[in-house]
């Protein structure tokens, strides 16, 4: 049960941080778009 517990914890907080980034990205693109 901790395992798993711990697992899903992980894969949420790397999904955090995936979506992060590609959020920054996206941004990123934006501006150099308008440019």
């Amino acid at each position: 049960m901790k395992l798993g517990r711990l697992d899903s914890g992980k894969t949420k907080k790397n999904l955090c941080h995936f979506l992060g980034l590609l959020n920054w990205f996206l941004l990123e693109m934006k501006w150099w778009r308008d440019e």
